[in-house]
């Protein structure tokens, strides 16, 4: 599946909100809220440590010296600072100190509008997170209605681990069968694209549990995470 809005904005593995370096996150671990209530977009905070550069090459080329590969700099490039591999230039940049254009290459920023959201829940110890009935839909701003994932909905189709919600086809999550050790943590991600970075608000169901409401920031090129508990009715 594609990911981007203009360009294509993937090494063809790694979605640009991914190998970006900082995020956005989420996190009210709250035990004691009442079915319904809301975490503010306090919670919300951003990390910057570094800017985002873009190259054009793939993840893993078959052929590196022919289409650039992300990581693998041809040997002539150690001793010829005029080389053209995409990544080569900045990366002597950086040892040299001097400053990383954020985007660069001609890329605007303003053309991207992928991005990620990833959530993490927790449910009471003893609970099987994975085998749980959960539904999550962001449902503010009022453009934001077509953004719903419901995970395990019985219309839903379930291919290679994705699931494709009967009701937001463009959006898609890619679930998890639960943490190996701790049984009561569930991970789910999902993909999509949005012209500009905004506050939305986000509602966690799961049967049988307290609905959360959960501001928090998407923005493109950036993956945004939200943590919290769950806590039964």
């Amino acid at each position: 599946m594609t990911f981007g809005a203009k360009y294509w904005e993937s090494d063809t593995t790694v979605p640009i909100p991914s190998a970006r370096f900082d995020s956005i996150y989420t996190v009210d671990r709250s035990t004691q809220y009442a079915d319904g209530q809301t975490t503010s977009i306090e919670n919300t905070q951003q990390s910057q440590f570094a800017p985002l550069l873009i190259v054009n090459a793939m993840h893993a080329s078959p052929i590196p010296a022919e289409i650039p590969d992300m990581v693998e700099v041809p040997e002539i490039c150690i001793y010829n600072l005029k080389c053209k591999h995409p990544t080569i230039k900045y990366i002597y940049d950086h040892l040299a100190g001097y400053p990383i254009p954020e985007f660069g290459n001609g890329v605007p920023g303003n053309h991207l509008g992928g991005y990620m959201v990833s959530f993490k829940l927790n449910f009471p110890a003893g609970v099987t997170a994975a085998t749980q009935n959960i539904g999550i839909q962001m449902i503010s701003p009022a453009h934001a209605s077509d953004y719903r994932v419901v995970f395990r909905e019985k219309n839903d189709t379930i291919s290679n681990g994705v699931v494709i919600s009967s009701k937001a086809p463009n959006s898609y999550m890619r679930t998890d069968s639960g943490h190996i050790k701790y049984k009561n943590h569930l991970a789910v991600a999902s993909k999509n694209v949005r012209k500009n970075g905004q506050e939305v608000t986000i509602v966690i169901k799961a049967e049988g549990y307290r609905t959360r409401y959960v501001q928090t920031l998407i923005k493109p090129t950036y993956s945004t995470y939200v943590e919290v508990d769950l806590i039964p009715l």
